[in-house]
C-alpha cells in the first residue's frame, strides 16, 4: 500500500492506491460507525458519477471555443470519462470499511493498448481526479434541481 492517498467528502473519508493494473478505493464513514445499506448505495452512487464533471467541463469548453472564446487555461480533458470505461471487480463491505477495486474495461484497456494483447495499467491519477471531482458534480446537480423548482 505505498503510494496512498486520501481525501474526505462531507460524509466519507477515501483512501486510494494502485494495486497492480488496478486501483483500490477504500471508504469509511466520518464518524467511523459500520457501513449500512445506505451507504453502500450512496457509494455506488458516488462512484456512478465519475467522470461526469470531466464532460461537464469539456463540453463547456467546446461550446466557449465554438463561440471563439480562448479557454486554453485549467486542465485539459482530451477523452470521455466515466464509469463505463472502466469494471469494478471487487466491491466488499466489512464492518466499518467498503473496499473497492477498478480495473479498466478489456475493451478499454485494448483501445488504449492499440489492441496490443497486453493489459494496460489504470493509472491512479485517472480515478484520483474524477474521485474528487464527484461532489463538484454532486454539489451542481443539486444546486440545478434547486433551481429548477424554484423556477
Amino acid at each position: 500500500m505505498a503510494n496512498e492517498e486520501y481525501f474526505e467528502t462531507e460524509k466519507y473519508l477515501f483512501w486510494y492506491y494502485q494495486e497492480k493494473r488496478a486501483v483500490v478505493v477504500r471508504a469509511i464513514t466520518i464518524e467511523r460507525r459500520n457501513f449500512t445499506d445506505q451507504d453502500e448505495s450512496e457509494l455506488k452512487a458516488f462512484l456512478n458519477d465519475m467522470g461526469k464533471w470531466e464532460n461537464f467541463i469539456k463540453a463547456g469548453k467546446n461550446l466557449l471555443e465554438d463561440l471563439g472564446i480562448n479557454t486554453k487555461t485549467g486542465k485539459e480533458h482530451q477523452e470521455e470519462f466515466g464509469i463505463e470505461k472502466y469494471v469494478i471487480t471487487k466491491f466488499e463491505k466489512k464492518d466499518e470499511r467498503l473496499t473497492v477495486t477498478i480495473e479498466l474495461t478489456s475493451e478499454e484497456s485494448l483501445r488504449r493498448t492499440r489492441g496490443d494483447s497486453k493489459f494496460s495499467t489504470l493509472p491512479i491519477e485517472e480515478i484520483r481526479e474524477q474521485l474528487k471531482n464527484v461532489p463538484k458534480w454532486q454539489t451542481l446537480k443539486k444546486t440545478l434541481s434547486e433551481l429548477k423548482e424554484k423556477l
